[in-house]
């Protein structure tokens, strides 16, 4: 029965964050690009592309990719994703992203991103509030760049 309820909690708190969370027109779209999506931009290659709509939903998808066509049909394909919900806090965007691991239990992380120039963002903190060992990494500085291609995040 314990299970049962901090599997419930997790379960409703997940979906606060990536389902149920209020829709409202944010204003991202005056500050950066949002028709398109921001990938990892680092020595190893192309990586972990980011959708943001205009409404506070944000959906990331996991791996590497050789190219941006390789990722635009993962994109396509909606393979791999994670959704969260984010406020706008200046320069700075404040991510919950919510990542499954089995049926009913989930993890929750805080990820901020802040907005260097229209088309750049930079991963500055990235904390797991729900993790057994809490995975904390609060200085990244990961720089996500910006590409055009025009999907919508449904």
């Amino acid at each position: 029965m314990v299970f049962c309820f901090t599997s419930c909690v997790n379960f409703w708190e997940a979906m606060r964050i990536s389902k149920t969370f209020p829709k409202e027109y944010t204003g991202l779209d005056t500050i950066i690009k949002i028709d398109g999506y921001y990938y990892l931009d680092d020595s190893i290659g192309i990586g972990a592309p980011i959708l943001i709509s205009n409404n506070r939903k944000i959906q990331f998808f996991a791996g590497r990719y050789l190219s941006h066509i390789e990722i635009q049909e993962e994109l396509k394909h909606n393979k791999s994703s994670w959704t969260g919900s984010y406020i706008l806090k200046g320069d700075t965007i404040k991510v919950q992203q919510v990542r499954a691991y089995d049926l009913t239990s989930y993890d929750i992380f805080s990820i901020h991103y802040l907005i260097m120039n229209d088309t750049t963002l930079k991963r500055i903190w990235h904390f797991c509030e729900t993790c057994d060992k809490k995975k904390h990494d609060p200085i990244r500085n990961d720089i996500y760049k910006f590409y055009q291609y025009h999907i919508d995040i449904k």
